[in-house]
């Protein structure tokens, strides 16, 4: 099977999308099928993945592809290719995903439509352009990357079909770096791995911290934050920190290759991530995979892979993060109990996220051909 995984956001561009697909396309190859991605996304060489660059306008600051001749490009591309499926990757604005059904759309290709982000806005975009052209009625795969965003869509669109693929992850690879470090005795590590913008609310879990971090040291023990993660908001919150007084207890690391992060994760005690909008939660479920337990919020899709209670701990509002992130940082037993192997996980594992697309690209090849 020829297949494209076309994306507005690719490497090298970093982020949790961009990871993603490239992940997904050497997980796709490894299963035998050729996968190619076709992005807006400048760059150089792909690597091992053949990767089509797309020329076209593009929106600053946003970076978004807007060449009203979008859809005929991709038309060429996707002709030319010679693929015998479109798998199109939709975030919250996404130019490129949008175009490639389309165009799959006009040549009779097979298509996956895969919603990779919270809808929030979008969700009217959705409902207006399925007015104008009945998209939901063309013979195409419905999937969202987690449960909150199949909801979401199903309310969105009363009656739309919505399958699952979720993101996956190299389960050995996080599992070998479960093996603690030392560290001072009365110590606790906590970590998280994030891009520093409004959408990861660092100043929510830095809140929570302080409140953590007092807690603690009126029990005489000293509670450290290392943050792996770049962004704008580096910067401010640095200050911020600096303001509290604990800029001696929170390390900003910047942006961590995934070798550094599994010894971060084997010096570390537990895990945040305290985004709302968060459509799955890679990050989350790499940091699961090594062994620590994870506090998160309630509505994003971490639920997918955390049982609250058992693996990690999940809060409904900031005031609740906070105070999981006290009991957690301070009760031992529990940290221990929550940090247990969870062999559910293999399920996200690369070789059966791979077969579980590779089911889902034949379903909508029988679509097609009816």
């Amino acid at each position: 099977m020829r297949l494209v995984l076309a994306t507005d956001w690719y490497l090298p561009r970093l982020g949790g999308v961009e990871l993603h697909i490239a992940d997904l396309a050497k997980a796709l190859r490894a299963a035998g099928a050729d996968a190619t991605v076709v992005t807006t996304t400048p760059g150089g060489d792909g690597g091992e993945i053949p990767v089509r660059r797309l020329q076209s306008l593009r929106l600053s600051p946003f970076d978004l592809a807007i060449s009203p001749r979008l859809v005929a490009t991709l038309e060429a591309a996707f002709k030319t290719g010679g693929f015998d499926l479109v798998h199109a990757h939709i975030s919250v604005v996404s130019p490129v995903g949008y175009g490639a059904v389309l165009a799959a759309h006009r040549l009779d290709l097979p298509t996956v439509v895969s919603f990779c982000g919270v809808l929030l806005r979008s969700a009217q975009f959705l409902r207006v352009m399925d007015r104008l052209t009945g998209w939901t009625r063309w013979p195409l795969s419905v999937t969202a990357v987690s449960s909150p965003i199949a909801a979401q869509l199903r309310a969105a669109l009363p009656g739309l079909d919505v399958g699952i693929l979720p993101n996956g992850v190299d389960v050995g690879f996080w599992r070998a770096s479960t093996k603690p470090m030392p560290r001072p005795a009365g110590e606790i590590i906590a970590v998280t791995a994030m891009r520093l913008t409004r959408k990861k609310r660092p100043e929510a879990m830095l809140r929570a911290f302080f409140r953590a971090h007092d807690a603690a040291a009126r029990q005489g023990r000293r509670l450290v934050l290392r943050i792996a993660g770049d962004g704008p908001l580096r910067v401010m919150l640095e200050r911020y920190v600096e303001a509290q007084g604990v800029a001696a207890d929170v390390e900003f690391l910047g942006a961590v290759p995934r070798n550094i992060l599994t010894q971060l994760y084997r010096r570390a005690d537990l895990f945040l991530l305290p985004s709302v909008h968060e459509s799955f939660g890679i990050a989350a479920l790499e940091a699961r995979c090594a062994g620590l337990p994870v506090i998160g919020m309630r509505a994003a899709g971490i639920v997918d892979f955390l049982r609250d209670g058992e693996t990690g701990l999940l809060a409904a509002d900031d005031d609740a993060f906070a105070r999981h992130f006290q009991r957690l940082a301070l009760d031992d037993e529990l940290r221990g109990r929550l940090a247990r192997a969870d062999p559910d996980l293999t399920r996200f594992d690369w070789p059966e996220v791979a077969k579980a697309h590779l089911a889902c690209y034949e379903q909508a090849r029988k679509l097609a051909a009816r």
